[in-house]
């Protein structure tokens, strides 16, 4: 994203935030990030602390429009609530190449 001359942010619970700046990442909490990201990039594993992380409650925390990628895990994204959110344009767009269930199931998302 960098290369793209966006800002880049996040969160990593692992990570510090000197860490972070060494890569020019501005580290936030998640409350702190939502509402200024317009696109949201998913790099973790699936852990308990990360499943359903993206759900109704953080979309609506978000800016109208939020593009989302997910490339790490299904289930870090519940996909109900993307659905949800890609149906009101709370969410402007989606790319997946990881699902709850593989191949996935429902044909809407």
């Amino acid at each position: 994203m960098q290369s793209f001359g966006m800002k880049t942010i996040g969160f990593d619970p692992i990570i510090s935030k000197e860490e972070a700046a060494k890569s020019n990442i501005d580290w936030m909490t998640l409350d702190e990030m939502w509402p200024l990201c317009d696109y949201i990039t998913v790099h973790t594993p699936l852990i308990p602390q990360t499943k359903g992380l993206l759900n109704d409650a953080s979309f609506a925390k978000c800016k109208k429009g939020v593009r989302v990628i997910n490339c790490a895990r299904g289930g870090i994204i519940d996909e109900e609530a993307l659905l949800r959110a890609l149906e009101s344009g709370q969410c402007g767009g989606a790319g997946l190449d990881v699902y709850v269930t593989e191949p996935p199931t429902n044909v809407d998302l």
